[in-house]
């Protein structure tokens, strides 16, 4: 049987891992949860979103298709914000 070295009991679990193991436990008590941590959010994209992002990738498609800064896009993310509000005041 291979040995892993001392250094492999070092390494931490990933955070998004266990914020995504808590949206499974939510969802599986029944509790409707916005993913925002991974992968595509659970919200339909907004014209307005979806023409800014087209216009900046051609502006700079390197820029774009590059990582985003961890806490996101500033501009991205007040019109998320924005959007977001709406739709819980929609849904209640």
């Amino acid at each position: 049987m291979m040995k892993l070295s001392k250094l492999s009991n070092l390494i931490q679990p990933s955070p998004i891992r266990e914020m995504l193991k808590e949206v499974n436990e939510l969802r599986r008590n029944s509790v409707d949860v916005i993913q925002l941590s991974t992968g595509q959010p659970s919200l339909p994209l907004d014209e307005e979103v979806l023409n800014f992002l087209i216009s900046k990738l051609r502006e700079n498609p390197l820029k774009v298709s590059s990582y985003s800064p961890t806490a996101g896009i500033p501009e991205l993310r007040e019109k998320n914000l924005s959007r977001f509000i709406i739709f819980r005041k929609n849904r209640c």
